[in-house]
């Protein structure tokens, strides 16, 4: 079996305590993507499905669009502390920037720079925080072909 390394809890949702408690002794592995790559989920998971997911439960494309724009706005100042206040106010240009790209034409290629700048600024520091506490577990480091390779081995 093989889990995301997550905190014990993943927004609202909490792992249960023996499973935690697991998951915090067992080996791990590392997976490494470009950033190109990063952004590319990123892009297609919290901007295009997410937008779907929001205009499905609206109703309709405008109040979804609104919607969906509110959630981004909220979960961007929810880290505006850990961005600082610079580093805030330029994603959140980026992001309005890119909202309204998107709500005019429908392209969503903006969304990649504040995306970039996220998982660069925000999510790898603290990743890179993590894989220093594990780093005693880590069992192997590669892409998604090695780390899946590594795997079958073991099986």
């Amino acid at each position: 079996m093989v889990l995301e390394d997550e905190s014990p809890n993943i927004g609202s949702v909490h792992i249960p305590h023996a499973l935690y408690d697991q998951m915090r002794l067992a080996p791990c592995v590392v997976l490494e993507a470009s950033i190109e790559s990063r952004v590319d989920i990123t892009l297609n998971e919290y901007v295009i499905d997410m937008l779907d997911q929001f205009v499905e439960a609206q109703g309709e494309k405008e109040a979804g669009f609104a919607a969906f724009s509110d959630y981004l706005h909220n979960s961007l100042m929810r880290v505006k502390r850990r961005l600082g206040g610079q580093g805030y106010t330029d994603m959140l240009s980026l992001m309005d920037a890119a909202l309204s790209e998107q709500n005019v034409s429908g392209k969503v290629a903006a969304h990649r720079a504040w995306l970039g700048r996220m998982l660069g600024e925000y999510y790898d520091p603290m990743y890179d925080y993590q894989r220093e506490k594990r780093a005693c577990r880590v069992e192997k480091t590669g892409s998604f072909a090695e780390i899946l390779e590594f795997l079958k081995a073991r099986e």
